[in-house]
């Protein structure tokens, strides 16, 4: 049986966006790193990671890249495999370049929680 990938959908606090290839997430909120110490032991270290979604979108006409600086809100990420993906309380984080060849800007989302289903 073939799986098909890729979005079906990005919402972000109400607001749809089209997307292109290449969008990323994870709901991971800790990372565990494995290292050994000289008596030959193995030891494991946590570092709590932020939930995020990443995605390269398309703005459209009436959109504009500064209204994502201020994003605050959930986002939902819906996919073709029919899992969604829900960050909480989610922020806009990094720098916005958007593209004047193509109109698409590259946004990474980073929440308090984040969900799959």
């Amino acid at each position: 049986m073939a799986t098909t990938f890729g979005v079906l959908s990005l919402v972000g606090g109400g607001t749809p966006y089209d997307v292109t290839e290449g969008t990323t997430y994870s709901v991971q909120t800790i990372e565990t790193t494995a290292f050994r110490t000289q008596n030959g032991r193995t030891h494991y270290r946590e570092t709590p990671v932020t939930p995020f979604i990443a995605a390269t979108i398309v703005l459209a006409d009436e959109q504009t890249a500064a209204e994502l600086d201020t994003f605050r809100g959930d986002v939902q990420l819906a996919l073709r495999t029919g899992k969604t993906i829900i960050l909480r309380d989610a922020r806009t984080v990094g720098v916005r370049e958007p593209s004047a060849d193509d109109g698409t800007v590259d946004v990474r989302w980073e929440g308090q929680s984040g969900e799959e289903f």
